[in-house]
């Protein structure tokens, strides 16, 4: 009985599980983001006011479907109220569902969207189609030369698949003239550079989505203009203060730079050149790439972890793998012979082959890789000094006060620009922090080389003038070691150089000298294996894909043509139901 009675308890808490499961799915199921958009139309008319400023008129059709539920009441569309730090003038027009006016159930801003609610407390099923209208100015971006609207017609991360997506770009007259031609369309996930298709008829340029946009997705389009085709956002009465603050940063910041300058050239000059640099192969022994690289400073430490990769492979250490995926081609270490490593060498292969992994994507490099290469390379450069290639200076009082009230100065003028909207004070401010920081960075990091130093860099200087000097005879009578897999002396030298080329900033034409050995012999690369036969092509991709690996992300902004992306532009907002 008893036992029955258990049975009967589990039974019913189980059913009561079940219950609340599915209370949690329906309750899921009911959520107002539960729906879709069978495809989103957009016409955005450009003109230029009497000013001269950009205006546009935009107009957008939604096509929603709902569920056959009491679920959803209409959208919340997000519009963007800045662009670029300035406001838009953003103001919704009219609203309408089906042919029909539509109530606006709210209109609010929250951060930098105003949010535009459609509807009543009635629910909406099957398909409806929203068309809203508003108006902004000021739209138009700097870039490369010219001027752009890089414009996000749909915001990437929405959790309804928009479907097929198609948007017109109207321009007034006055404006068709100014448009240089130059159109692009891109789509995907944010960050994406999938290019969708762009194409232009008389005063209109069409922009349509390959196939329709699933969930997450979005659509960034961009067009172009001639330089000055458009005037940039102006201000009221604060600009006489945003002048000054960002005129006495940029005057503080050039004396602060300049105090750095004079000092750098006397008591933190490097130790002198002994002699002439001649051109000779001649590179300095018992020192790791990454040392070498890091002693000598300048554009040869930023090639060092590429050419340290590279070595590693030559010596046979590690083996470069291309793969085809996609139709794109990717790279990877894999892990062949850990021994016979110096200290530099063998933290570099433990960043690259963490916890026993003996494969490693060089095109997309993990955070914890980047950040222990970047700590190696730190170690490095302390201790460089310790081991007397450099030495330290005492830091500059003067400097650093001078940076830090440029930096202060500029921050002031920024958070005046923040209320008047920026225009070209913005850049003076951006170039008194641009020159201010890095015066300050100097006065903290002034360690010329002494003479220890100098001679390591005097003879990576003249290897650099080998591989730039034109004509020189290189044969392999500079030492050949023993290289696992090439039988030819003059093959082995110049693989054997090939990493001391890319520090020096010759890795193109050496390995075209390089290709064209393997080519004469019958040769191939034992370091590289890949779809592909080995060539200067190959090679620079390559390069390319192996730069990723130690490289630190840098800020500031590119065009929608010369490194745009989706989600990368002006527009977007936000887009749901409610």
């Amino acid at each position: 009985m008893r036992r029955g009675l258990a049975v009967r308890a589990m039974v019913v808490t189980a059913v009561g599980l079940l219950a609340l499961m599915g209370s949690g799915g329906a309750a899921a199921q009911s959520s107002a983001e539960d729906f879709v958009f069978d495809g989103v139309e957009a016409v955005y008319l450009l003109e230029r006011d009497d000013e001269g400023r950009a205006l546009m008129r935009v107009t957008e059709t939604l096509t929603a479907v709902f569920p056959d539920r009491d679920q959803n009441k209409g959208i919340v569309r997000g519009l963007p109220r800045k662009h670029d730090g300035h406001p838009l003038g953003t103001e919704v027009e009219s609203v309408t569902r089906n042919g029909e006016p539509e109530p606006i159930y709210s209109e609010s801003s929250e951060g930098d969207e105003l949010l535009v609610a459609t509807g009543t407390d009635d629910f909406l099923r099957g398909e409806q189609v929203f068309s809203i209208e508003y108006r902004m100015r000021d739209v138009i971006d700097d870039a490369d030369g010219a001027q752009e609207w890089y414009w996000d017609v749909l915001p990437a991360g929405s959790a309804q698949p928009y479907g097929p997506v198609t948007v017109t770009l109207e321009l007034s007259p006055e404006v068709a003239g100014l448009f240089d031609g130059r159109a692009r369309c891109l789509e995907g996930a944010e960050g994406s550079t999938r290019e969708c298709e762009a194409s232009i008829e008389d005063d209109e340029v069409r922009f349509t989505s390959t196939r329709p946009l699933g969930e997450g997705e979005g659509m960034t389009v961009v067009a172009g203009f001639a330089a000055g085709a458009f005037e940039p956002y102006t201000e009221g009465a604060l600009g006489v203060i945003a002048s000054a603050l960002s005129g006495a940063a940029a005057l503080l910041a050039a004396g602060a730079m300049a105090l750095a300058i004079r000092i750098r050239a006397t008591v933190g000059r490097s130790a002198p050149r002994g002699r002439e640099i001649t051109a000779s192969y001649s590179v300095p022994q018992g020192l790791s790439i990454l040392r070498m690289a890091a002693i000598h400073g300048h554009t040869m430490d930023a090639r060092a972890v590429p050419a340290q990769i590279v070595d590693l492979a030559i010596r046979g250490k590690i083996r470069l793998v291309e793969v085809e995926s996609g139709g794109s081609h990717k790279y990877r270490a894999e892990l062949m012979d850990p021994t016979g490593l110096d200290g530099d060498e063998q933290e570099l292969v433990d960043a690259l082959f963490p916890t026993g992994n003996t494969v490693h994507e060089l095109s997309e490099p993990s955070s914890s890789t980047t950040s222990a290469i970047a700590a190696l390379r730190r170690r490095i450069k302390e201790e460089i000094i310790t081991d007397g290639y450099r030495r330290r200076v005492p830091v500059p009082r003067g400097v650093v006060a001078g940076g830090a009230v440029a930096v202060a100065g500029a921050v002031a003028a920024f958070i005046a620009l923040a209320m008047l909207g920026p225009d070209w004070r913005i850049a003076v401010a951006i170039g008194a922090l641009v020159v201010a920081i890095p015066a300050i960075v100097l006065a903290f990091d002034i360690r010329p080389l002494t003479e220890k130093g100098r001679a390591v860099a005097d003879q990576l200087d003249a290897t650099a003038k080998y591989f730039d000097a034109a004509g020189t005879t290189r044969t392999s009578s500079h030492g050949t070691g023993d290289l696992p897999g090439s039988e030819s002396p003059v093959i082995e030298f110049h693989e054997r150089a090939l990493p001391h080329a890319m520090l020096c900033g010759a890795g193109k034409d050496w390995v075209e000298r390089l290709s064209e050995k393997y080519e004469a012999e019958g040769a191939a690369p034992y370091w590289f294996i890949g779809p592909r036969p080995f060539s200067p092509v190959v090679f620079i991709a390559m390069q390319g894909g192996i730069g990723s690996t130690g490289a630190q992300v840098a800020g500031g902004s590119a065009g929608g043509f010369s490194g745009g992306s989706v989600g990368g532009g002006g527009g977007g907002g936000s887009v749901g139901g409610r």
